[in-house]
């Protein structure tokens, strides 16, 4: 699911933002992004352990487990100039893939977000991590603009000004 969205006043902070240094910008830009996740892994986390002990297999408690595992991560191919970071699940959780007998492997979170098959039974989606990215939009926004503009503040304040950026 892609968001996008305008701000107001979103040139005057562009202007503001283009006032510091490169280095400083990055580290304004990247700390409100990492921000603005916040409320969305915050709301999966609760969301994961909402699904309750259905979901547990050979006595791992798999809704806990799944939110200990929600992290905030880089994504793996940026193009130049642009950072993102996404809400995800960590991907080196050996309790999250399963084996059948027939050698085919599942991976867990894939198959409570997605759907599944359990035999000859479908089993419904529980989108954890799609409904917490709905959910929490607005707030993601709001974060993501107010954390910008303490940034910039900050820094202006602190003096980084300028094309060389420190």
């Amino acid at each position: 699911m892609r968001i996008t969205f305008s701000i107001q006043g979103g040139e005057q902070l562009a202007a503001n933002l283009a006032t510091l240094g490169l280095r400083v910008q990055k580290t304004v830009v990247r700390q409100a992004i990492r921000a603005a996740q916040k409320p969305m892994q915050t709301a999966a986390r609760s969301a994961a352990r909402g699904l309750g002990s259905e979901h547990d297999s050979d006595g791992v408690d798999m809704s806990e487990l799944l939110a200990k595992n929600i992290v905030i991560a880089a994504a793996k191919k940026q193009r130049p100039g642009t950072y993102s970071l996404h809400v995800q699940m960590r991907r080196d959780v050996p309790e999250f893939v399963h084996k059948s007998k027939a050698g085919r492997e599942t991976y867990i979170p894939a198959a409570i977000e997605y759907g599944h098959m359990a035999g000859n039974t479908y089993v419904s989606a529980i989108p954890f991590l799609r409904r917490a990215a709905e959910a929490t939009v607005d707030e993601r926004i709001r974060v993501l603009t107010d954390k910008m503009r303490a940034g910039i503040l900050r820094e202006v304040i602190k003096g980084r000004l300028g094309a060389g950026g420190t």
